[in-house]
């Protein structure tokens, strides 16, 4: 019986995250993950970095990379995956919108080796936590119409997918989180 995933990737975040004979464990980004974040997006294929920032990219420019390395715990936050060696497998993040308090645009990266594992429903649902404890209520997302699996993922989580009205290659996936003060009722 093939074990679930997700819940194997939810447990123990600081510990190893066992899957098949490949272990990782998630953390929040620190500052200190710039030079190990730079050699994962130097290893993703064209395609990948492609259905990631939607534009044709030999590499990462340094000014997107600056940015992916900005974050402060609150109006940017990620995660990062890594293997038992320390290798930085996967990275998922929010940014909060510039105009609203309660909504952050999200993005995920898994090295193609660690995909179809679980792992990156794991780095969803940590990332839709985060935000819920820093009172994001909407999560939101421009994904390419032919990025099956990203599409796949967020039906499974929940998500909200519609045609976007600004570039019909785009669709725009929204999931409203629970509030904080919805979290309360509920425990």
């Amino acid at each position: 019986m093939r074990p679930d995933r997700s819940a194997i990737f939810g447990k123990n975040k600081t510990g190893p995250l066992p899957i098949a004979e490949k272990s990782a464990r998630m953390r929040k980004q620190r500052q200190v993950d710039a030079t190990s974040l730079m050699a994962f997006f130097s290893e993703l294929s064209e395609q990948t970095l492609f259905s990631r920032f939607m534009i044709a990219l030999p590499t990462v420019p340094p000014s997107i990379f600056e940015r992916l390395c900005d974050v402060d715990g609150n109006r940017h936050v990620g995660i990062v995956a890594l293997d038992s060696n320390g290798n930085l497998i996967a990275e998922a993040r929010y940014i909060r919108d510039q105009d609203s308090e309660t909504s952050a645009e999200f993005a995920l990266s898994i090295a193609e080796g660690w995909r179809g594992i679980g792992l990156a429903t794991s780095m969803m649902k940590e990332i839709e936590t985060e935000a819920q404890k820093n009172g994001i209520e909407t999560l939101w997302a421009d994904v390419l119409a032919e990025n099956a699996s990203m599409l796949a993922l967020a039906r499974k989580l929940g998500y909200q997918i519609s045609r976007n009205p600004h570039d019909p290659c785009c669709k725009l996936l929204r999931k409203r989180l629970s509030s904080v003060q919805e979290m309360k009722e509920a425990a």
